[in-house]
């Protein structure tokens, strides 16, 4: 994402929305391009994870409001601070840079048959479901959601992108209340399937 950025707007920065992994992953591959880079998150977010993006070098934003608040927020701030706006459920690069996970796997596991993947927005999933549908088509993709977070599930399920009223589960990292529109379409044409799994599975393996 960053490495197709324009000069000029890497020169102001950047602006998106993470729960804490993106917002680790985009202060780092910044230190790399030398963009600046601030991130939304929810007040509620791991304070393990704030710190970890914040000691990459990530200025971060508190969102005290709804989860689906966020990227309106990045909105406002991107224009206040004169920052290049990043849509992280929506840009076309980042589901490129997530198909990239697929392909490795394909590489390093040549014999691989199924791949599991955990859903949010569907970002990460759809980009390595495309990838490896593309590739090799025989190959089984796997979204796996929790059943308190089900949002990508219920609109596979209806046909279009739909947003859940209530959030619920120990994995903070899968915290979307709709998947993104355009990872939608990827989910719709290349996942297998979506499997759900209840708090209880979750928290015996962690």
């Amino acid at each position: 994402m960053l490495a197709s950025l324009t000069p000029q707007q890497k020169a102001c920065g950047i602006v998106f929305t993470s729960s804490g992994n993106f917002a680790q992953a985009f202060a780092l591959a910044g230190k790399h391009h030398g963009v600046r880079t601030a991130v939304v998150m929810l007040s509620n977010t791991s304070p393990y994870k704030i710190s970890a993006a914040r000691a990459l070098g990530a200025e971060v934003h508190l969102l005290d409001g709804p989860a689906l608040d966020r990227q309106r927020q990045v909105e406002e701030l991107g224009q206040r601070l004169n920052r290049t706006v990043i849509d992280t459920w929506e840009e076309h690069a980042i589901l490129a840079g997530h198909g990239t996970l697929g392909l490795e796997i394909l590489r390093d596991l040549g014999s691989v048959e199924q791949i599991l993947v955990p859903v949010s927005s569907g970002g990460m999933v759809a980009g390595v479901a495309t990838a490896v549908k593309r590739v090799a088509p025989q190959v089984r993709v796997i979204g796996v959601q929790p059943a308190g977070a089900n949002a990508a599930y219920l609109s596979l399920a209806a046909g279009k992108p739909v947003s859940i009223d209530k959030w619920n589960t120990i994995a903070d990292g899968l915290s979307a209340r709709r998947p993104g529109a355009r990872p939608f379409m990827h989910l719709q044409r290349f996942l297998d399937e979506i499997v759900l799994v209840d708090e209880s599975d979750i928290a015996g393996v962690i």
